[in-house]
């Protein structure tokens, strides 16, 4: 049993910022900005005494937390309703600057992992969907969604890099692609 603990608090006020205009009755344009953040936390203790995991262990510095990580996002889009609002066009891009990343690390001798920042990073992207309305018994949609998620700082674990600037972050998928069809009986 292990009575180690990690005392965590957090509280911030996250400020968020939008501008729509709407030109005429079937258009929407928008901006927006805001902050995002996540609260840092305490790791689970790790019990293993074993000479390996205790050397991981200080060469990280003992970790017994982590700390939050925030970002700042900035969205330009369009909403559009067509054809008597049968046909719906939505498109937006973004912006994200991400700060003290917050990811799971492994360490192989403790056989575990803990929660640890990892740098820094930005996002690029777009996404666009399109709605229909056919019948009144259908319903068609395609949305389309990219995005360029990279490292902009490099961090070292252990003597080896486990972020390097450039690198993409690898469990964000760049594109996203959904197809939907529904039928409702009336």
């Amino acid at each position: 049993p292990s009575n180690a603990s990690a005392p965590s608090s957090s509280s911030k006020t996250v400020p968020q910022f939008g501008l729509n205009w709407t030109p005429n009755d079937q258009n929407l344009i928008y901006a927006s900005a805001g902050e995002g953040f996540r609260a840092g936390g305490g790791n689970v203790p790790i019990t293993l005494n074993s000479s390996g995991c205790q050397d991981e262990l200080a060469r990280l510095g003992r970790p017994t937390g982590y700390n939050g990580d925030n970002l700042w996002s900035y969205t330009v889009g369009d909403k559009s309703r067509l054809a008597d609002g049968r046909l719906l066009l939505d498109g937006s891009v973004y912006h994200i600057n991400w700060d003290n990343i917050i990811s799971a690390i492994q360490l192989p001798l403790c056989a575990t992992h803990i929660a640890y920042n990892l740098g820094d990073a930005k996002s690029d992207g777009f996404d666009v969907s399109v709605n229909m309305l056919p019948t009144a018994n259908w319903r068609l949609g395609l949305s389309l969604g990219y995005t360029d998620a990279r490292y902009t700082s490099t961090t070292e674990i252990f003597g080896g890099v486990v972020s390097r600037s450039g690198d993409a972050i690898s469990d964000i998928s760049p594109w996203n692609v959904m197809v939907q069809i529904q039928y409702q009986h009336q």
